[in-house]
């Protein structure tokens, strides 16, 4: 049976693609309720091909997002609160759900690592701003507190 989107409103198809268009561009979008949709549409339909031709996207697309439903809770609530970056979350969604925490430490590792290089570089002959600015970004207020109570003992 060959779908388009000029179909009626009440068929299920319609109403899948309408959803997963909903949770692509609503104003407040959720790639994990989109990945649900998308998820919906393509078991109703023969093959992800169809889904993607059906929604204008690749069938990477519909691949990536199907792969987020794969993320452990944790870490698609982490991908909703906007703590991890889509692209991570799809990299992530490919691993094991066994190594999706140790991916996601290393991760966070290596960001650590950046932001604290930045703050090596912003303490080399830089203005008290900038030192600040640094550590405003590697840590959390109160560390950020006690640094303060440190610095001034």
């Amino acid at each position: 049976m060959q779908h388009t989107l000029k179909e009626t409103a009440s068929d299920p198809i319609h109403v899948l693609i309408d959803s997963c268009r909903k949770a692509k561009y609503g104003p407040y979008a959720d790639v994990i309720e989109q990945a649900t949709a998308v998820e919906a549409l393509v078991g109703a339909l023969p093959s992800a091909a169809n889904a993607a031709r059906l929604l204008g996207t690749s069938q990477a697309w519909v691949s990536q997002r199907r792969a987020l439903l794969r993320l452990a809770p944790e870490l698609q609530a982490g991908l909703r609160a906007g703590e991890i970056g889509i692209r991570e979350a799809r990299a992530l969604g490919k691993a094991q759900a066994s190594s999706q925490a140790l991916a996601r430490a290393r991760t966070l590792a290596r960001a650590k690592a950046r932001a604290i290089d930045e703050i090596v570089q912003a303490l080399q002959g830089a203005e008290p701003e900038s030192v600040v600015a640094a550590l405003k970004k590697c840590f959390a207020a109160e560390d950020l507190i006690q640094l303060r109570n440190l610095i001034g003992e």
